[in-house]
């Protein structure tokens, strides 16, 4: 991504002192101002640890995740008879204490098949305490004694204010309805975070060690029967199987709450919040093409203030909304810590099936890790045939809501293919590859190609055992090369920049453009610059992985390969209360240039190539090869300038155009628990060739296309031979 700021937009417009309360709340006694849990099917007091239910325990850590002694746990719980909203004492963590679990394994068996909602207290004393329920599958102990990342989270529901305040300062959260069991599982832990942490990963916030938040009054009642059947499924039959509330996770129904984070329960505030929403869109994104989409999304968003909305909708109509935003810059709001990404180290990405009985474009195994089951069952070159009985394409809409790709609609079938094999594990579908066996380039017939059909419900049961099987978590990244133009150990890595020389050609392969202030990025410009300073006749630059980055990165490399007398400047313009014209965009760069980059005027910015760079077009006039998978942001400036190019020759080649995310992205505020907001893009971009330039054409939303459209072809992957690379060599020798 471009990075300029970190500057929200801005307030929540709701006022929850007038929100209404729960007809499931908590007793309240009027004579002593106390809440009372006599109702509760599992109730906490927090005098002191020792007065805990016989199977509930807490284990807190300090701000470096380290477990704290005895001694220090006790030391939180703090007499409090006449502050205290529930018996006399209250938990005062927060600052040194920055996360406690209630560990419940075992607390709320009597409670399994039903419908269940958690409700504590807290008070503000400079911090907010970020309150989770949640299912681990395995490694929860691991997470207890300090690795935060050691459990194998499968749910969580975050808690939400309810509305329920009192003149002291005691603000009610809940986790909402859900089904207390997950599949065969339990509620593992209520984990509490001093809500500063998120501020302190994300860079948006330092960390207060001296603030502090008391919890007090926890409840667990008991709302009925569990609204999600014990039932086997498979994504197609979600709706039929599972009902409205469920969704198929690993071939069996399971609360969609736990899965995608819960609804905004009160009917009135989730309204004000998707307004909230739809109004940072439409005031604040800066892409020209994607607001001209809100009006196509918004229905759709505006359909989830009603009555009957659940967990599984509104989240789903999030994400799918910031996805036909065509930003790719955006992104929902974050409302889990749940492994974000399991390909259990499968990569598939589009490719052409040249050797199966019909040639046509189709998903292709590219890899799979070692140790995975996979690597014995798949090798490159397996077309996916099936998802669920499903043409694969076909099934893909079914599971939109997995997908993360916001960019130029015309580039999501081809960038979003690897995703088709982790929507399918996690909605545990079945799946069909075919393979030809076959080296010599000819095609199979249908009785020659085998046939490999993989149940990923039955392989994955051991999740609800509470035994869930490492690779089930796995990751390999994958970066659209079947090969690395420059191969290293750490090829897949975001500041990764590695060079060659060989037959004359230069080959260069980036992945992300780090910002060369940081260590990573300085080790970056230094691999760019021992490869372009030369003046190299012929250049391969591989950025199949393009993940985006800074403005340094990118005035670096495109001021080596690309003239000023072929490219002038870009001007990245904020929306606008008015029609951009010539004398606008004149007074706004006069501005610009009386001001600085980091404070720029109006949020414009006038970005003439090498403004951050010393480097000259030493490699201007080179015959350039680029090949593009997953270009974004930063890569996609890299691309879009040096389609300018004209003292040297230019191609490109890939499967689709590039994300089409020209401008800087900021992060959106984070309201209701959510443990992140999304992001936007602020800016569209303007591309001038010189300065006599009169062009006003907005580019975000339309990636750059490939001049010479290749994909890997299948009779390439069974000898490992990469098409797209072979394409450029064999261009830039010419």
């Amino acid at each position: 991504m471009i990075r300029a700021s970190t500057r929200g937009v801005g307030p929540l417009l709701a006022l929850f002192t007038l929100l209404p309360t729960s007809a499931s709340a908590s007793g309240f006694d009027e004579a002593t101002g106390k809440v009372v849990l006599d109702d509760a099917a599992l109730g906490v007091g927090f005098e002191a640890r020792d007065a805990f239910p016989a199977n509930v325990k807490l284990a807190a850590l300090s701000a470096f995740a380290q477990p704290l002694p005895s001694y220090a746990v006790d030391e939180l719980f703090v007499s409090a008879p006449g502050d205290a909203i529930e018996g006399d004492g209250v938990f005062s963590m927060g600052g040194r204490t920055a996360a406690v679990f209630l560990d419940l394994r075992g607390a709320l068996d009597q409670l399994a098949g039903r419908r269940i909602e958690v409700r504590v207290w807290q008070r503000a004393k400079g911090t907010r305490a970020h309150v989770a329920l949640v299912w681990y599958g395995a490694g929860a102990d691991d997470v207890l004694a300090g690795d935060l990342i050691g459990g194998v989270e499968l749910g969580s529901v975050l808690f939400q204010p309810t509305g329920r305040l009192t003149q002291d300062g005691w603000e009610e959260w809940s986790s909402g309805p859900v089904d207390a069991r997950m599949g065969t599982l339990d509620p593992t832990v209520l984990r509490v975070f001093d809500e500063q942490l998120f501020g302190l990963q994300s860079g948006t916030a330092d960390y207060d060690s001296t603030l502090r938040v008391e919890l007090d009054g926890l409840e667990v009642r008991d709302l009925g029967e569990a609204r999600v059947p014990d039932l086997a499924c498979r994504l197609v039959d979600e709706d039929t199987t599972c009902g409205a509330d469920g969704l198929c996770l690993y071939g069996r129904c399971v609360d969609g709450a736990a899965v995608m984070g819960g609804i905004v329960e009160d009917s009135e505030l989730r309204s004000q919040y998707l307004e909230r929403r739809i109004f940072e869109l439409r005031y604040f994104e800066g892409g020209r093409y994607p607001l001209t989409q809100i009006d196509l999304f918004e229905p759709s968003l505006r359909s989830q203030m009603a009555s009957d909305a659940t967990a599984r909708s509104f989240r789903s109509a999030l994400a799918i909304a910031y996805q036909r935003l065509a930003d790719g810059h955006a992104a929902p709001p974050v409302t889990s810590l749940r492994f974000p990404v399991a390909n259990a180290g499968v990569c598939i990405h589009m490719g052409e099936a040249d050797l199966m009985p019909t040639v046509e474009s189709a998903p292709l195994v590219f890899g799979a890790q070692a140790g995975s089951p996979f690597a014995t069952m798949l090798a490159p070159g397996d077309v996916l045939i099936s998802i669920d009985g499903m043409d694969p394409l076909d099934w893909a809409p079914l599971a939109r809501r997995y997908s993360a790709f916001a960019g130029d609609p015309a580039a999501r079938t081809f960038v979003s293919t690897p995703e088709l094999f982790e929507a399918a594990l996690k909605s545990g579908a079945e799946i069909t590859f075919g393979r030809c066996a076959r080296t010599d380039g000819q095609r199979c017939n249908v009785a020659s190609v085998q046939r490999i059909t993989i149940d990923l419900a039955e392989l994955a049961q051991e999740v609800w055992s509470g035994l869930p099987p490492a690779w089930l978590t796995a990751y390999l990244p994958c970066d659209f090369r079947l090969n690395s133009a420059v191969p290293g150990a750490n090829d897949h890595e975001y500041a990764y920049a590695a060079t060659r020389s060989e037959g004359g050609v230069q080959y260069l392969q980036i992945n992300g453009m780090p910002d060369q202030s940081l260590p990573e990025g300085a080790a970056w410009k230094t691999t760019v610059t021992s490869a372009l300073t030369g003046g190299p006749e012929r250049v391969v630059l591989d950025q199949r992985l393009g993940s985006g980055g800074s403005v340094t990165a990118v005035d670096h490399l495109a001021g080596y390969l690309t003239p000023r007398s072929d490219f002038y400047a870009m001007n990245l313009f904020p929306q606008l209360d008015r029609t951009l014209d010539a004398t606008l965009r004149n007074q706004l760069v006069r501005c610009d240039r009386q001001s600085s980059f980091t404070k720029s005027c109006a949020s414009f910015l006038d970005w003439p190539l090498g403004a951050f760079s010393s480097s000259s077009s030493r490699a201007g006039s080179a015959r350039v090869a680029v090949l593009n998978g997953a270009d974004v942001s930063g890569n996609d400036f890299i691309s879009r300038i040096l389609t300018f190019r004209s003292l040297g020759q230019t191609r490109i080649f890939g499967g689709a155009r590039s994300y089409g995310a020209f401008g800087v992205v900021w992060r959106r505020p984070a309201f209701l628990g959510e443990i992140a907001g999304g992001s936007f893009q602020v800016h569209d971009s303007v591309f001038l060739r010189s300065t006599s330039d009169t062009n006003l054409d907005f580019t975000t939303g339309r990636g750059v296309a490939p001049d010479e459209v290749v994909l890997q072809k299948q009779s390439d992957a069974v000898q490992g031979v990469d098409t797209v690379l072979e394409a450029a060599k064999a261009w830039v020798m010419q």
